[in-house]
């Protein structure tokens, strides 16, 4: 595990493998641990760069930029010139922002479960409850009645050990970084015309049952980007933790084409 200090802020990261780097971005209530099958079967064809987003950022403006601007230190700190970014849900609208500010060095995008747009103002609002209820004490509650609900029932089924041990996980993420996140995610700005402007190579990745994304959000992401969207049937929002081998896939195919 590496350190990057900037300014008020410490960020850790890991780097694996060698070859054409490829950052991976977690999601809110993830953790890195989501990527461990991606060290495994990725390190030996590109290089693995794993920030820990769990952190609160200080003097920053509560959105994805905050991550962007930390995540432009650990480019510039691993001398890099253009790195493929992964983002999950939450890690997405950061690989988007970070796409937006810096598209000079982003060779390509993949995200998985990650809305395109920003947040409708019924979604701010629920989403200003639920920091609320957190700092009220129920963070237990939201995580076995709402987190527990990002995974499929036929995962939860069939690999009841692993999924109980990333609500362990989520459990552990301090009240103040999960509050800082759903504030980060509410203030984030639509994107949904970065797939058409953005000029690296762009693959989209959604479960046909993610209970987050409604079905005729994903029609219409269809309609627009087909070429670019992904919809997988039985998967829910986790698709990183239950089907890896389709996001390595892709990060394959990905490699392919900017090598």
């Amino acid at each position: 595990m590496q350190i990057l200090s900037h300014g008020l802020n410490e960020m850790e990261y890991s780097v694996y493998g060698k070859g054409f780097p490829v950052v991976f971005l977690h999601g809110y209530f993830e953790t890195i641990e989501i990527w461990n099958d991606y060290k495994d079967k990725l390190q030996k064809s590109c290089q693995l760069i794993i920030p820990n987003l769990n952190i609160v950022i200080q003097g920053g403006t509560n959105t994805p930029s905050d991550y962007s601007r930390l995540l432009n230190q650990i480019f510039l700190k691993l001398k890099l010139d253009k790195w493929l970014m992964v983002g999950h849900s939450m890690g997405g609208y950061v690989a988007l922002d970070f796409a937006k500010c810096y598209p000079d060095r982003v060779a390509g995008l993949i995200l998985s479960n990650t809305i395109l747009e920003a947040d409708t103002p019924n979604k701010r609002k629920r989403r200003h409850r639920e920091i609320k209820l957190i700092k009220d004490g129920y963070k237990s509650k939201i995580i076995s009645l709402g987190f527990s609900n990002a995974f499929s029932r036929k995962f939860k089924m069939d690999y009841s050990s692993k999924f109980k041990h990333h609500l362990r996980l989520a459990a552990q993420i301090s009240d103040e970084v999960i509050c800082f996140q759903i504030q980060l995610m509410t203030e984030r700005n639509s994107h949904l015309n970065s797939l058409n402007h953005f000029k690296g190579w762009v693959m989209a990745i959604y479960g046909k049952d993610d209970p987050y994304i409604p079905q005729g959000l994903l029609l219409n992401y269809l309609k627009t980007n087909n070429d670019k969207i992904h919809i997988i049937s039985k998967i829910g929002h986790m698709l990183p933790v239950e089907q890896p081998s389709l996001l390595v896939a892709q990060v394959q195919k990905s490699l392919k084409i900017l090598a």
